[in-house]
């Protein structure tokens, strides 16, 4: 009877899930319009091309240094958006409240909040060397052409260029940088994991999976066919 009743529970289920899937069967489509889509997407494919995305590392700073030695015109965007959030203090007042006779504390507080979008395009300012490591200092503003007011990237171990320095701001001493979005899970520390003892440390997410901020440029391949027809005239008879 148990058996029973669980079979009969099954049915249902599995008729609709049924009926769900041949509510959204369609039709096949008629040959000829299917050779014309394939035909469109395939002009479109071959005429605007798809840019992929790629980290930055030295064998793509030398592949590019010909073109551009001063990697003034590449433009580099993080792997994925960040937040750095920058807080100050700007009063505190204790006082005792006359009904209840607590102490109450008022303070007062200004906070900043800086979004780097991972399809925010970056420009290199300056490339030198700090602790032996190649540093990328990047600017995501049109109005910061300094190192100070940039981002640090610095090689790692594994090659990558990894985030490990924001710009300070004055009066504010108090930073915190979010994988991201805001949220306690999604705050970072500057951490040697996954580095050298020696290595300089570079931000990583302090809860669940250790995840860092690095560097990636955007690739197009341009690819030039010459097509030669060799026409045959066939073997007639008698030859």
């Amino acid at each position: 009877m148990r058996g029973n009743a669980g079979m009969d529970r099954m049915v249902p289920s599995q008729s609709r899930r049924v009926n769900s899937k041949l509510s959204w069967a369609r039709p096949p489509m008629p040959i000829f319009k299917r050779l014309v889509t394939a035909t469109l997407f395939s002009a479109i494919a071959a005429t605007t091309g798809c840019a992929s995305r790629e980290y930055v590392t030295r064998t793509v700073l030398r592949d590019i240094h010909q073109s551009d030695p001063k990697i003034r015109k590449l433009r580099v965007y993080p792997n994925v958006s960040f937040v750095t959030v920058y807080e100050r203090t700007l009063g505190e007042a204790v006082d005792v409240s006359g009904s209840a006779g607590t102490v109450e504390t008022g303070k007062r507080g200004q906070r900043v909040i800086v979004s780097v979008g991972r399809k925010l395009p970056g420009a290199v300012v300056k490339l030198e060397r700090f602790e032996n490591q190649p540093v990328l200092w990047v600017s995501f503003d049109e109005r910061c052409a300094d190192v100070d007011c940039s981002f640090g990237f610095i090689r790692t171990s594994d090659g990558l260029f990894r985030l490990f320095r924001v710009p300070p701001i004055s009066g504010y001493d108090d930073v915190t940088v979010y994988r991201k979005r805001v949220a306690p899970r999604r705050r970072m520390e500057k951490t040697k994991i996954f580095a050298t003892s020696d290595a300089t440390a570079t931000y990583f997410t302090v809860r669940g999976h250790a995840l860092s901020v690095g560097l990636e440029v955007k690739e197009r391949e341009d690819v030039q066919i010459d097509v030669v027809n060799s026409k045959k005239e066939g073997v007639r008879p008698g030859r």
